[in-house]
């Protein structure tokens, strides 16, 4: 079992540990061009492709046999498009994990019948704007009316049976192109029966974008406020992003002993490390390498999960033993915050830059 030394500590590896939660991408197509969507500020091509059932099949086996008791359908693609999506839900929900589907809910309406009888127990939906028209213009491919109604629908089923689930979470992705518009998001989230709004900063693609983002920015906390005191009124419940780095740092994935894996079976610590792009945040544009601990194709989950190099970067992030990049006064002249290769103290993947694990951008595990 791994061994960790820590000046005079030694750290060892409950030999009982295992994943609490996963996040499955079964897909990298997408039937949406988002303005803002991290596949336009890819350095390298993403492979687009769908898992088969046989890596899925594997890894609800395996996942299930460990002690996994929370999955996430979400990633770098739209999980309806996969053509057996709705296999893959009630394979997951036969197999007594509880499952959160993360999509843009455009195509849910063909399913909205069999979705509810799966039994669902959480359905998060990205929607930037309560107008169609304006959420058109954000998210390209979209049409909010259709998933309005399909999300009337699911409240409905709720109401007349007594269910408390799915939970409905609204993800609204901030930024200065619809920020006017965040508490009239809280009233279309409590039209729809949504119990959370959860809004996210978004990030910039490229230098040129960073124009809309409103990280290090946005300086009215009135804002946030207001949304706190609407939120009792439209019983829904507000969760906000920080505006600027902070010192509490916490990691959504090792918080939740959680991991990614791709629709090519390959896995990665966390979504924001699964494939390669090019974010720029706060006027710094970093080349984001994929780190990658193994593949269910040809390793078991539980030989991943152990392997001493994925354990160890575990520790260093659950400890938070990195530099702090995002709030440095040379980040701007620092070569070694322009990759996730490296970092000042020696670290090699470096989570030093993190928008997620300090709260600016909202991580969907």
């Amino acid at each position: 079992m791994v061994k960790i030394l820590l000046d005079e500590w030694i750290v060892k590896l409950d030999e009982r540990t295992y994943p609490r939660s996963m996040m499955v991408e079964v897909t990298t197509r997408c039937n949406f061009s988002c303005i803002h969507c991290f596949r336009f500020s890819l350095h390298g091509r993403l492979q687009l492709g769908d898992m088969s059932k046989a890596t899925y099949r594997k890894i609800i086996y395996e996942a299930s046999k460990m002690g996994v008791r929370r999955l996430i359908i979400s990633g770098w693609g739209e999980p309806m498009v996969h053509p057996d999506i709705l296999w893959m839900l009630e394979e997951a929900k036969s197999s007594g994990l509880e499952v959160n589907l993360n999509t843009n809910g455009y195509l849910i309406g063909d399913h909205i019948d069999d979705l509810w009888k799966l039994g669902l127990d959480e359905l998060t939906v990205s929607i930037d704007s309560p107008d169609p028209l304006s959420y058109r213009e954000t998210r390209p491919g979209g049409d909010l009316k259709s998933i309005s109604k399909s999300l009337e629908r699911i409240k409905q089923f709720k109401l007349e049976s007594l269910s408390a689930k799915p939970r409905v979470n609204i993800h609204f992705t901030l930024s200065s192109l619809n920020s006017h518009l965040v508490e009239s998001m809280l009233e279309y989230a409590s039209y729809i029966g949504a119990c959370n709004l959860v809004v996210s900063n978004y990030i910039a693609i490229n230098r040129e974008g960073e124009i809309f983002s409103l990280i290090g920015k946005l300086k009215d906390k009135e804002l946030f406020a207001r949304l706190g005191c609407l939120a009792f009124n439209f019983n829904v419940n507000v969760i906000k992003p920080y505006m600027d780095a902070s010192a509490h740092v916490k990691c959504p994935f090792i918080e939740s002993r959680a991991l990614y894996i791709r629709w090519d079976g390959r896995v990665a610590p966390c979504i924001n490390y699964a494939h390669p792009w090019t974010p720029t945040v706060k006027g710094v544009k970093r080349q984001i390498e994929p780190v990658i601990f193994g593949n269910l194709q040809t390793d078991s989950l539980r030989s991943i999960w152990v392997d001493e190099r994925y354990v160890k970067f575990r520790f260093k992030v659950k400890t938070w033993r990195f530099p702090s990049c995002l709030d440095c006064d040379l980040r701007s002249y620092c070569g070694y915050t322009l990759t996730n290769e490296f970092d000042c103290w020696g670290n090699t993947p470096t989570c030093s830059h993190c928008p997620y694990a300090r709260r600016i951008v909202y991580c969907p595990m």
